[in-house]
């Protein structure tokens, strides 16, 4: 008879399993990034160039790092160095025939050999005692994903860039174990002697040493010519002493909390199908008991009923495992190369995770047939087991657990939409779709077609469908990279010697005169081709945050300080949280790439002229794209909506097992109090009198559940603005109340129809039956 529920269940459960195991995985990975996970993480610390005030840091350059060690600081007892690769981690292997098998992304560092000692590397396999050029030490869970279970040590894998130019052949020398801490974390790592840009400097410091014996020290290196004699190299500790409470992302712990209790709701749902047929089948099994069964067949009876539902919910839970993975590994070559989830530790969790639900469910029928060992035959043959009435509490709070998963999760669902909604409406885009289709952007960086830009260039304004040309500067992405906008950070001038600072992440566009009039950007009353070098044209959200922060017009970009000299609405493509800033390139003979406008009609004969241009200087043996900025977003955005999507199809799926869990909840209450009704229409009670005494015990608790998630709701969105900033903000409000509503109209439409069956029911006819 409950075959519906139980299916609804195992869906649950699995659910559940799902989300509880990769947020639980991502929490432990966020437990990794500790750095006091290593074991001198007290004594290390990092070597970074600040201001005066302190304020400002800048990173450390070869120079400096020569200087240091020139100077022989006693305290140091070793120094790492680590950078990152400057091209994309695509990863080869090679095969026994010679050549290279594509397979997968990668990140990549370069690092010295005193790196594995600062930061204890345990190697697994192999070592770094001929840490040499063209040899590379790949993480444990890289090797095993590149190799399998084989022996990766001597064998050779092939670098590339996203397009498979070939970088460099290297042989791997070691294994070791990962490391998850961000700063220091890779796939693989190659020799600094090869790359050496922008290091990253971390020191061990001896044991006697301290971080201000060593700034003072810092501060006695004379600085050499060519360098800001303002900056001054400090060391900073990587780790302060933490609590239990404050060692995990918070983020994360807010995402496996959330999904703990989708995993609850699906087990209190899953307890309560269980205990109400236990409670229903009491005569069943007194029968069986006097036909002779002992109490080991009626718990091998019980296990056995509950065994398959978590059995299948596993299998359905890995499935859903297996789909999500290959879509994510999809989204994550496209959008975030080095992210790796490790199916085996995810499956692992899922598998502890049942078979806690598993003993909890032991646990449960060994109560169950504990209370029924003493049951005289007689009373078994009622049916119904009675509850006390000082054992109603536990009733009432596995209702209000119902509720607040129900007031939590459908809230949570109705904020997701609400603001990606506004994401979507309020982005200002000044172009149609049309003018998305026709611009193509043309990248320049890649192989040697930096050497041959300007060629390239005069040779696509030759092309007679071509309507306009933007070139782009220095410091603006181009193509691909259109979803990662160089981000920097301005400096509001207060005042003109020690200025107090205010710092904002906003996105640097760099590009020539023809900007504004390319994307269709309308500036009022200002000449473009007048402004100075040092001049910056601004959105009109970069600069109400500026004239709420500073009386001044001037904006400093790091690269230098410049004049705002005009205003416009939007920037297109600009996705900071305050807005972007345009600029003149400020080395003019570089161009990373260009924007190409074609005439309306003429994409498919642009994208073809272009692609021949290009080929002129590229093998057809490499890859080499060229995509419109219509294709560009669809690519782009495709990541987000795919992520939001997943969460509301899982936060619906969730909602639906918690108002499932009220349905359940109130069908058991109202089961167990058919003999109080029946006493009461005895009494003369009318269907106001029933309603009113099932109606005052929801009302408090929907009361109740509300205030305590809405209160929770409230204090974690605040708290994840902080974090992280949020361009838009949505209406906690109409989420909040139209989650009320929703639900208090559920629970009343569930209520009312369990209570119109009871009432029609013979109070005679309930009474004989109890």
């Amino acid at each position: 008879q409950n075959w519906f529920r139980f299916l609804l269940n195992t869906l649950g459960i699995s659910v559940g399993l799902l989300i509880f195991s990769f947020t639980y995985f991502l929490l432990l990975k966020a437990r990794g990034k500790d750095v006091t996970s290593f074991k001198n993480h007290d004594r290390i610390v990092q070597i970074t160039n600040s201001d005066s005030s302190g304020e400002k840091t800048y990173p450390v350059t070869n120079d400096d790092i020569n200087r240091i060690m020139r100077l022989c600081i006693s305290d140091f007892e070793t120094v790492a160095t680590i950078s990152p690769v400057p091209f994309d981690g695509y990863v080869n292997v090679e095969r026994p025939t010679g050549d290279f098998l594509p397979h997968s992304t990668s990140w990549i560092r370069s690092v010295n050999d005193e790196f594995f000692d600062i930061f204890n590397a345990e190697f697994l396999q192999g070592n770094n005692l001929y840490w040499e050029n063209k040899t590379a030490v790949l993480s444990k869970s890289f090797a095993e994903k590149l190799f399998g279970n084989e022996n990766p040590i001597d064998k050779n894998i092939e670098l590339t860039d996203k397009t498979h130019h070939i970088f460099e052949v290297y042989r791997v020398v070691g294994v070791i174990k990962d490391i998850y801490v961000d700063a220091m974390g890779a796939d693989i790592y190659i020799s600094d002697s090869e790359v050496t840009t922008s290091p990253r400097v971390f020191a061990l410091l001896n044991n006697k040493s301290t971080t201000e014996i060593v700034n003072q020290q810092l501060k006695n290196i004379p600085r050499v010519n060519g360098f800001d004699s303002q900056l001054i190299p400090t060391a900073k500790p990587i780790s302060q002493k933490k609590s239990f409470l404050n060692q995990y992302d918070p983020f994360a712990v807010g995402l496996v909390l959330l999904s703990l209790l989708v995993l609850l709701s699906a087990i209190i749902n899953f307890f309560n199908i269980l205990v109400s047929s236990y409670i229903t089948r009491n005569r069943q099994l007194t029968l069986r008991k006097i036909a002779g069964a002992s109490q080991k067949y009626i718990f091998r009876q019980l296990i056995c009923e509950i065994i398959p539902v978590l059995f299948i919910s596993l299998l359905m839970s890995i499935s859903f495992t297996e789909i999500l993975l290959s879509q994510f590994t999809k989204l994550q070559i496209q959008n975030f190369p080095g992210i790796n989830l490790y199916p085996q530790q995810i499956y692992y969790i899922q598998l502890c995770t049942t078979g806690f639900i598993l003993i909890l469910s032991i646990v449960l029928i060994v109560i169950f047939l504990n209370k029924t060992k003493k049951m005289l035959a007689a009373e078994g043959m009622r049916g119904f087991i009675t509850v006390k009435p000082n054992k109603k509490i536990l009733r009432n709070i596995s209702l209000g657990v119902q509720l607040f998963f129900a007031f939590f999760l459908l809230s949570s669902t109705i904020l997701l939409f609400n603001y990606y909604q506004k994401i979507n409406s309020e982005e200002k885009i000044p172009l149609t779709r049309s003018d998305l289709n026709r611009i193509f952007a043309v990248p320049l960086l890649d192989f040697t077609l930096p050497d041959h830009h300007q060629e390239i260039i005069n040779k696509i304004k030759t092309i007679n469908v071509v309507e306009e040309v933007l070139q782009i500067g220095s410091f603006m992405p181009i193509g691909e990279s259109f979803d990662n906008e160089m981000q920097s950070y301005f400096t509001v001038q207060t005042s003109y010697l020690l200025p107090d600072s205010i710092q904002c992440p906003i996105t640097i566009i760099c590009a020539e005169d023809n900007y504004f009039s390319f994307f269709n950007l309308n500036i009022q009353g200002i000449d473009i081709s007048t402004l100075a070098p040092n001049d910056a044209i601004v959105t009109q959200s970069l600069m109400e945050n500026i004239k709420s922060n500073s009386d001044t017009g001037s904006i400093d970009l790091g690269c230098g300080i410049y004049h705002i000299a005009g205003v416009v609405e939007e920037m297109p493509f600009v996705r900071s949280v305050k807005g972007g800033v345009w600029i003149k390139p400020p080395i003019p003979d570089i161009t990373p790439g260009l924007y190409v406008k074609s005439f309306d009609g003429s994409e498919n004969s642009t994208r073809k002229e272009l692609m021949s241009i290009i080929r002129e200087f590229v093998p057809e043996s490499i890859p080499y794209k060229i995509e419109n900025l219509y294709e560009n977003q669809e690519r782009v955005n495709g990541y987000p909506l795919a992520f939001y999507s997943i969460i509301g199809i899982i936060s619906f799926f969730s909602l639906i097992l918690a108002l499932f869990g009220i349905y359940s909840a109130i069908t058991v209450d109202t089961r167990r109090k058919q003999k109080s009704v029946a006493i009461r229409k005895i009494n003369g009670a009318g269907r106001k009198d029933i309603y009113w005494l099932f109606g005052k015990l929801y009302i408090i608790l929907l009361g109740v559940s509300f205030i305590i998630s809405s209160a929770i709701i409230v204090l974690a969105w605040n708290n994840l603005s902080l974090d992280i900033p949020l361009k838009y903000r949505p209406n906690i409000l109409f989420s909040l109340i139209a989650t009320l509503i929703i639900v208090a109209l559920f629970t009343t439409i569930v209520m009312l129809n369990k209570l119109n069956r009871i009432s029609k029911t013979n109070p005679i006819d309930v009474v004989k039956y109890e």
